[in-house]
């Protein structure tokens, strides 16, 4: 018995540490955020996240988040750090709102292990930063999916977020993520710590909850208006989530359709002042085929192609029962489905055996009743517009899904 354990004891020292459990070289001062969400790559040793180190400058907007961010750091205990976070990530959506990488002149395909290191965020964001909101995404996730039924009340937007297991201050990081993913570094450093499996298992939880709001609509048809404000407000917060994941698939500069698309329903997004989570103009990034085929990949093999097809039934079946879609998470989903079969034919093979065809055909017409001929001179112009690039869009994919020549002839 003594040799076995002896044996044991020997086989267990030298096994190689698993990929979470310790510090990510690199990564910078987590600030107590340990190894929480932190990951490896599974295709080689290499333990620092992908190069260049990107620091914020010491001027101005950057300076006062680089000084924000060494106080997090710095900060102890589980309150204080929550506040420094929570004041960092407000500061970050004010001074990046709008922010665009610059050209990148050289690839990073090839991920170098040198010290490079960049100064200012002309191309990307720390990856010590990003480390830390890939790492609140779990945080969001377990909220949301732990979150129950509270009783009526009058709704606020910060009631109505309690409800569904969500806060102001997850939505800024959602937020956050949405303008760090319009970079190519970012997204190689988002990739690395593990960002896409955890949107993803997000973007399940978003979805399951949604759904779960939605089945309510089979058991009583008057709806409380506290259930109907739930459903608006976590379709707007899909539209974060959507967003995330398109990002950092689309690495062509094709934001400007998401832009134009949401700014002519700007009305549908503003009655609980949730922000526009889209730049105003055109991302500038690298034509990285060869990267972008990995990210849709990634993105598959996680299942987020599953479930954003799921988001389109729970959609359907809102629009089926005359309950309010947020027209924006509708064509945001449609996008991204996309960016994923688009000259892809595994791609395209993936979408038609989960019964992403049969969605989007059902899909086909105005959304629901509330937008039928009959009521058309009901609806506002730039709405109507929304809705003829809705259906635009789902025929874009039919035509780039196999075999879907047959299919659309008997449409």
């Amino acid at each position: 018995m003594n040799i076995v354990k002896g044996v044991a004891d020997l086989l267990r020292k030298s096994a190689p540490a698993s990929p979470g459990s310790g510090g990510s070289a690199g990564a910078g001062g987590g600030g107590g955020g340990g190894d929480r969400g932190t990951r490896s790559p599974s295709a080689d040793t290499v333990t620092a996240p992908p190069s260049p180190r990107v620091r914020f400058s010491d001027s101005g907007e950057e300076g006062v988040l680089n000084a924000l961010w060494q106080k997090y750091e710095n900060s102890i205990g589980k309150a204080e750090k929550k506040k420094s976070l929570q004041t960092f990530v407000m500061h970050f959506v004010k001074a990046f709102k709008d922010w665009e990488p610059g050209h990148i002149e050289r690839s990073f395909d090839q991920e170098s292990l040198s010290d490079d290191t960049v100064l200012g965020c002309s191309t990307g964001h720390p990856s010590e930063v990003i480390l830390i909101l890939v790492q609140e995404i779990s945080q969001i996730t377990s909220s949301i999916t732990e979150s129950s039924s509270y009783p009526e009340s009058s709704a606020n937007i910060s009631e109505l977020l309690g409800d569904l297991g969500l806060s102001d201050e997850g939505l800024t990081v959602l937020e956050c993520l949405t303008i760090v993913t319009r970079s190519v570094h970012n997204c190689r450093v988002f990739s690395y710590y593990g960002g896409v499996q955890k949107v993803t298992a997000l973007l399940k939880a978003a979805v399951v909850k949604l759904k779960t709001l939605t089945s309510l609509l089979a058991s009583d048809e008057q709806l409380s208006d506290k259930t109907v404000e739930n459903m608006r407000t976590m379709q707007k917060v899909l539209v974060y989530i959507v967003t995330i994941i398109s990002n950092f698939m689309d690495l062509e500069p094709t934001t400007t359709r998401i832009s134009q698309f949401l700014n002519s329903s700007r009305h549908t997004l503003s009655s609980n002042h949730l922000a526009t989570v889209a730049p105003s103009t055109s991302k500038i990034m690298v034509s990285d085929r060869n990267w972008q085929r990995k990210a849709i990949v990634s993105v598959m093999e996680a299942g987020g192609v599953n479930w954003l097809v799921e988001l389109l039934r729970v959609i359907r079946r809102l629009n089926l029962k005359e309950q309010w879609t947020d027209l924006s998470l509708h064509f945001i989903t449609l996008y991204s489905l996309r960016s994923t079969i688009s000259e892809n034919t595994r791609a395209q093979n993936h979408f038609r055996s989960i019964g992403g065809l049969e969605v989007l055909l059902d899909g086909l017409g105005l959304p629901s009743s509330k937008f039928s001929v009959s009521k058309q001179s009901f609806v506002p112009r730039d709405e109507r517009s929304a809705i003829l690039q809705l259906q635009i869009l789902s025929l874009e994919i039919l035509r780039e899904a196999p075999k879907s020549e047959c299919v659309l002839e008997s449409v």
